[in-house]
């Protein structure tokens, strides 16, 4: 909690401008210099925070600045920032931080237009697959290559695109179909074939597009406006694959029956729990849900759109047998502004796309930033590649010596050796088919785009101020953080002697007024007339609750009341300005299940509240004590200089 508060406090090193120059030095302090404009970030974005009452004076706050600054150059001299832990915990904050830097939020929102662009058009596409994988070798990638390219040949001079995908396509589902896909839209095949159907215009052949799952030719027949989508039932009469000529027969039999019976006036709920053998839609009146094209045969989703809301088809038949599609409601394609929000969930959930964004991340980065790929160093380390880089055994200790560049992003070099290290952990990635050439160029890439935007990280305080503020807060926050907690905060918590001591002579708190009463719970209702005696016989006898549980219910093995002592403070607590303030006194109340009475056994006035009863309050005043001892001490340990000229004119300037 306090880290938190710490981050909001020192939130203050943010986007402002600054007339004067950021070299113009404010102040020194141990003879570190500290600029003007540093100070100017800090007092603007802190007055632009901070409620009009709360808003301190420049000189208050310079006071309260220069109190910070010396806190931060302590952690540095006691080397807190050359600590393991801190330096683990910023170099996590300067990635996060540089991410709104560096990954520009229109090339997202470039892909989610796209998405929705295509959404509201649908294509009906044929395509021809020849196999294969990302990670096949290279031999196998040009074959597959070759092989497309003649296939492409073929469609492209005029034979019959479904006669050459039956002979060539290693899409199982050719047989069946002749490589004919219907109707999609977007998000319904992956993106690079999603995009290379979309960039074919109607009743042409693409170009070889690639995928994960080999190299495709797509035709694409035409393209209609998306219909939106329609909320849909069906009664459903099944029918098994290679179903016999009686038994099909039969089941058009009965589809035909409940389409005769809804003609004549059968309520479609009826007919659905009659007629239809879908289990899972039967208890829902045949309820399929929202549907949108791709996500139902085409020969059912066609006839329901053509329907009115409210209506019926005709039977219809499909793969899985015979329907009545019942149209519920239809609802047009949504609006921009409507589809953003699902859009852009979609488009970070789907791996193809997050590809596309890293390609154009990455491409605007090498635009910016020269990398220049050294092939003749790469090479050498072929020879030290041996049958363990597939187990994930081979080591990279063997490449130690290759210290020449793999490659250079602008004038750094980032040596054989340190990508050696990274292919040592890809293992898991590397397919045991590939050549020890293939893995390193399939590898280098995706070690060169990480060092890449490493280097993006590095160069981020040169070219944006902001960044560079934003991350010298993070840094001075964190090392403030955790000084403070050694000397303040923990210290109060812990050093028992010393709180103690500053007890002693502490400001006290004080409790109010006070009521100290012993509750009564019990249910039955005749205790109520007994109860006030045998307790002021109990307090006079000065004996123990065995005496009450005695003579109220001395056969029960469980206790008949149960008896509580509770203390209320006037004016804090509701029940104490209810009570009668008197000792001795009771009063009763009562609910469906239990009476309570409540007996005054003292009354007590105000004093002061002792260490563990306010332990909480203590510690923080105790903390205060301590940070203010602290500064103390800083103010006396480091020298502080003020150019009074450079605070004048920034003064003038703020005010």
């Amino acid at each position: 909690m306090k880290r938190n508060v710490v981050l909001i406090l020192l939130s203050v090193f943010l986007t402002c401008t600054y007339a004067q120059s950021d070299k113009e030095i404010l102040l020194s302090i141990g003879g570190q210099d500290v600029t003007s404009e540093e100070f100017y970030r800090v007092y603007t974005k802190n007055s632009n925070i901070t409620s009009e009452s709360d808003k301190k004076s420049i000189d208050e706050y310079y006071d309260l600045f220069v109190n910070y600054k010396l806190k931060v150059i302590e952690a540095k001299n006691r080397g807190y920032d050359t600590s393991r832990v801190f330096i683990d915990e910023f170099s996590g904050y300067r990635s996060q931080l540089a991410k709104p830097y560096l990954e520009k939020s229109n090339l997202k929102d470039s892909l989610v237009l796209e998405a929705y662009e295509r959404y509201k058009e649908e294509i009906e596409a044929s395509h021809i697959l020849v196999e294969c994988r990302e990670n096949s070798i290279p031999e196998d990638t040009l074959k597959a290559f070759q092989k497309i390219m003649a296939i492409h040949a073929r469609v492209t001079g005029g034979e019959p695109f479904e006669q050459v995908a039956r002979a060539t396509s290693d899409d199982p589902s050719v047989k069946d179909n002749g490589g004919y896909l219907g109707f999609f839209s977007a998000f319904r095949m992956v993106y690079p074939f999603e995009t290379g159907a979309y960039n074919t215009p109607e009743g042409q052949i693409s170009g070889i597009i690639r995928t994960s799952f080999g190299y495709h030719i797509i035709k694409v027949h035409s393209r209609r406006p998306s219909r939106g989508s329609i909320k849909a039932a069906h009664i459903m009469v099944r029918l098994a694959e290679g179903a016999s000529e009686p038994e099909e027969k039969a089941a058009e039999e009965k589809i035909q029956k409940a389409y005769l019976d809804l003609m004549e006036g059968k309520s479609w709920a009826d007919a659905v729990k009659e007629y239809s053998e879908n289990p899972r839609t039967k208890e829902k009146e045949g309820e399929i849900g929202w549907l949108r094209t791709g996500q139902a045969p085409e020969e059912f989703l066609g006839p329901c759109f053509a329907e009115e809301t409210g209506s019926f088809t005709k039977p219809i038949k499909t793969r899985g047998g015979y329907h009545i599609g019942f149209v519920m409601e239809k609802r047009p394609i949504e609006s921009f502004d409507e589809a953003k929000e699902k859009l852009t969930r979609r488009v970070e959930r789907d791996n193809f796309r997050k590809d596309a964004l890293e390609n154009l991340r990455y491409g605007q980065l090498r635009n910016k930033y020269k990398v220049v790929i050294n092939e003749e160093n790469l090479e050498s380390l072929f020879p030290l590649l041996d049958s363990n880089i597939y187990k994930g055994t081979w080591t990279a200790a063997t490449a130690k010596h290759l210290t020449q560049p793999a490659f250079l992003i602008e004038d750094k070099p980032i040596s054989t050796y340190d990508f050696a290290k990274y292919l040592a952990t890809q293992y898991r990635k590397i397919n045991k088919e590939q050549s020890f050439e293939q893995i390193v160029n399939e590898q280098l890439k995706e070690f060169a785009n990480t060092q890449l935007y490493e280097y993006a990280i590095e160069q981020l305080p040169y070219e944006n101020k902001d960044y560079k503020y934003l991350m010298k807060e993070y840094h001075d926050g964190i090392l403030l953080f955790n000084l403070t907690n050694d000397l303040v905060w923990t210290k109060a918590q812990e050093d028992t002697l010393g709180l103690e001591k500053f007890y002693e002579t502490a400001s006290k708190y004080q409790w109010n007024e006070r009521i100290a009463v012993n509750v009564y719970t019990y249910a039955d209702n005749s205790y109520t007339t007994k109860l006030p005696a045998l307790i002021k016989k109990q307090r006079k006898k000065k004996a123990g609750d065995e005496f009450l549980l005695k003579n109220l219910c001395p056969s029960d093995t469980v206790p008949c009341i149960k008896i509580e002592s509770k203390v209320y403070e006037k004016s804090q607590d509701a029940m104490a300005d209810k009570l009668p303030w008197e000792k001795g006194a009771t009063m009763l109340e009562s609910d469906d299940n239990s009476n309570y009475l409540y007996y005054i056994t003292d009354i007590k006035g105000k004093e002061d509240k002792k260490l563990h009863e306010a332990r909480g309050l203590y510690i923080a005043d105790y903390q205060t004590h301590l940070e203010k001892e602290w500064i103390k001490e800083l103010r006396d340990k480091y020298e502080v200089t003020r150019n009074d000229e450079v605070f004048n004119k920034l003064k003038s300037e703020l005010n």
